[in-house]
């Protein structure tokens, strides 16, 4: 009977073909001459608790520095520092999942939630509906080169303003199967 092969590493192969397995929560030790088999897998430590917020529903989250971990829960945001401590900034509204996204903006960054209820702006201390009469009901958000696009539902995508968090409802492209 051919031998199972077990992994001896924690690397990710370039090829999910080519190994046999990752070791996760532990590690290969090399065994001596003459033991029983090549490697013994030793248990290790894995996640520890590094806050509780004790909510419920978790949405989504987003990393700002130096602020912390915007960390959405059903109708509720708060605000992980990175000591652990939690504080609750202020009432997100839903319960389904989110995106988030953060600009360039200095010294203070917009920091931008697409919940099922719209779209919404977050700081330290408080979340406000983004109100923008130019941006219909968009379903996602992302970042990139300065400029915040969202998705709507009937493939449009709107851009903002150079790190703005204002819409111009001509700063649009259509997503296509073919250009």
């Amino acid at each position: 009977m051919p031998a199972i092969g077990f992994p001896t590493e924690t690397t990710v192969p370039d090829n999910a073909q080519e190994g046999a397995g990752r070791l996760i929560n532990c590690y290969a030790e090399p065994l001596p001459e003459g033991a029983g088999g090549d490697f013994v897998r030793r248990r290790a430590p894995g996640l520890s608790l590094f806050a509780n917020t004790a909510l419920t529903g978790f949405r989504g989250m987003i990393y700002v520095p130096p602020y912390g971990l915007f960390a959405a829960y059903a109708e509720t945001l708060v605000l992980v520092s990175s000591a652990g401590a939690v504080t609750t900034i202020d009432t997100l509204e839903g319960t389904e999942p989110v995106f988030a996204a953060r600009n360039n903006k200095s010294p203070v960054p917009d920091i931008v939630f697409v919940t099922e209820n719209g779209a919404f702006v977050a700081t330290t201390s408080t979340v406000a509906d983004m109100g923008d009469p130019d941006l219909p009901q968009p379903n996602s958000v992302c970042f990139l080169d300065g400029y915040f696009f969202f998705s709507i539902a009937d493939g449009r995508i709107f851009a903002s303003g150079l790190n703005a968090t204002t819409i111009n409802g001509l700063d649009y492209t259509t997503a296509q199967a073919r250009a």
